[in-house]
């Protein structure tokens, strides 16, 4: 896969001592979608990204304290966390679009300013953070 120049621009100066913040859906399918931030947000820490996923930290969170697992509930917690934030990576799931959660994060990157990526959900990264070469991680924001 390639990535395109956006994408690449994106993700150029972030190194393992910043922050990114994978951004996925969740209702529909949690577990499954659960599974898969997982595997996104372990390939980007794979690679040597500090990465930050929502959906990862806070599923077991919500299923063991009894905690809602809707994102009126997880808004201002998702808004605090991406001001920590260097990059927002978005995974492309099936219906992304339609997220309320993914949504509104989208949102509150943009109203600070932060870089958003991207990413196919199979997507390939190649890249050390701390390195001169740059990640393949699918398509990029226009």
């Amino acid at each position: 896969m390639e990535a395109s120049p956006q994408i690449l621009t994106s993700c150029r100066g972030i190194t393992s001592d910043e922050l990114i913040y994978l951004s996925s859906p969740y209702s529909g399918d949690e577990d499954d979608r659960y599974m898969l931030a997982c595997e996104a947000a372990g390939k980007l820490m794979l690679a040597g990204y500090t990465v930050f996923s929502p959906i990862a930290h806070n599923h077991t969170i919500a299923r063991v304290s009894c905690v809602p697992m809707d994102y009126a509930y997880w808004k201002r917690y998702s808004h605090i966390m991406l001001s920590h934030c260097a990059l927002m990576a978005v995974l492309t799931l099936p219906n992304w679009e339609d997220s309320v959660g993914v949504s509104g994060e989208i949102d509150d990157a943009r109203s600070v300013g932060l870089p958003i990526a991207y990413l196919d959900p199979d997507f390939e990264i190649t890249a050390d953070p701390n390195a001169d070469v740059d990640a393949e991680v699918g398509h990029a924001n226009q």
